[in-house]
């Protein structure tokens, strides 16, 4: 999918919708940064409903940016 300048993809599909979204809004090394931040995560002096919390909303980031979100040159 070539996103130009001037040029507008045609968006006929959800998937096609959001792959133009994530090509203009998500930056390359999104989800590296977020699977790294999987791997580092830990409790520390937090309650464990803070750590959980922290952990359902990385994990609810990484699912957001799906397979879909790669756009293919």
């Amino acid at each position: 999918m070539d996103i130009g300048l001037n040029k507008r993809p045609n968006v006929v599909s959800y998937n096609n919708l959001k792959q133009c979204i994530c090509a203009q809004f998500l930056p390359p090394r999104y989800r590296k940064e977020l699977l790294l931040k999987l791997q580092r995560l830990h409790q520390g002096n937090r309650s464990a409903d803070e750590y959980v919390k922290d952990l359902k909303i990385t994990l609810t980031k990484s699912q957001m940016h799906d397979e879909s979100c790669i756009v293919q040159s």
